[in-house]
């Protein structure tokens, strides 16, 4: 598809259309657009560069692609971006690297995808990140300093996974955390119980937890 008689289009909805190529060609002519909406096609990647004309678009909306891998320059040039949807992916690993051009971030779903760990610093690059949903994957393995440098987080969502246990100084660096969501998990009491550094004692923000 192009674009090129429409420059002052600010909102495109291509949901359900069954497509699975785009390139940065293809939105040469809307440099205007604000919300883009790509969910339910049929996406298994992206190419280098794939979006870098959208650099005002804030809202990019990916859910419910067959993606199975995160290729960070895809995302080169989304300046302005402040919401990424990639719920019910097929997504099975993503690195520090994976959102590395995505500096303004403020809101990441990751739900439903097959993630099963989380390494050091692996959001080290969404210093601007207010919301990140995890809920409804499958982690077990989440390293300590996962979450380093979040330091505007207020909302983590990790229900429905299989964590078991916590490593120590797992919530390091978000402090201004204050709805945390743990629900659905495989966590007891006796986890949590007799761990030498109780997990959420650097939590001081928390008002919600579950």
């Amino acid at each position: 598809a192009r674009f090129d008689a429409m420059p002052r289009l600010q909102r495109l909805n291509l949901n359900r259309c069954q497509l699975s190529f785009v390139s940065n060609r293809t939105w040469s002519a809307l440099q205007n657009l604000t919300v883009l909406d790509l969910s339910h096609n049929r996406f298994k990647r992206f190419p280098d560069f794939a979006f870098s004309p959208l650099r005002y678009l804030q809202s990019l909306f990916l859910s419910r692609n067959p993606i199975t891998e995160l290729n960070n320059m895809a995302f080169y040039g989304l300046y302005s971006l402040k919401k990424l949807n990639l719920a019910g992916c097929w997504i099975v690993r993503i690195d520090r690297y994976s959102f590395a051009q995505l500096s303004n971030l403020e809101i990441l779903d990751l739900g439903d995808n097959n993630i099963r760990t989380l390494k050091h610093r692996t959001f080290q690059f969404l210093k601007k990140l207010q919301v990140l949903i995890l809920s409804r994957n499958r982690l077990n393995v989440i390293e300590k300093g996962a979450f380093s440098g979040l330091t505007y987080l207020y909302k983590l969502d990790l229900a429905y996974n299989i964590l078991s246990s916590f490593q120590a100084g797992l919530f390091l660096g978000i402090e201004n955390l204050e709805d945390l969501n743990l629900s659905f998990n495989k966590i007891t009491y006796e986890t949590t119980r007799t761990l030498q550094f109780p997990p959420f004692r650097n939590l001081k923000s928390l008002k919600r937890l579950n």
